[in-house]
C-alpha cells in the first residue's frame, strides 16, 4: 500500500490516527466472502475548520434528536455543505485525486 499510495496511507491498527469504522460496506463483504482476500481503501478530503464541522454536526444532530425530521432544514443543508462545498476548484481537486487513487487501487489490484 505505502509503495503504491505513498505516506498518505494510514492503516487501521490500535498504533496509528484512523478510526475503526464499524457497519460499513466493507463489513458486508468480509461475511459475504469469508475466504477471500478483501482490501478497502477510504479517502477524506479536508473541507473546513473541526470546530466548524463538529459546529455543523451537533446542529444536524440536535434537529435529528429532537426536531420535526424536516428534511429540507437549514441544518441540514448546512451539514451538506460543510461536507461537499459549493466550490468547484474544491470539487475538481477532490475528483482528480480520487480518479488517481482509483487508478492506482485498480492497478495494485490487478497486477498479478
Amino acid at each position: 500500500m505505502h509503495e503504491t499510495f505513498g505516506e498518505r496511507v494510514e492503516l487501521l491498527d490500535s498504533e496509528g490516527i484512523a478510526y475503526e469504522v464499524r457497519g460499513a460496506l466493507s463489513d458486508l463483504y468480509y461475511r459475504l466472502f469469508p475466504k477471500s482476500e478483501v482490501y478497502f481503501a477510504g479517502q477524506e478530503f479536508g473541507t473546513f475548520h473541526p470546530f466548524r464541522v463538529l459546529a455543523a454536526l451537533r446542529a444536524e444532530n440536535r434537529l435529528h434528536n429532537y426536531g420535526a425530521g424536516n428534511l429540507d432544514h437549514p441544518s441540514k443543508r448546512r451539514l451538506k455543505g460543510i461536507f461537499c462545498p459549493n466550490d468547484e476548484k474544491w470539487r475538481e481537486a477532490v475528483l482528480r485525486q480520487g480518479r488517481d487513487v482509483f487508478v492506482r487501487a485498480c492497478a495494485l489490484a490487478f497486477q498479478r
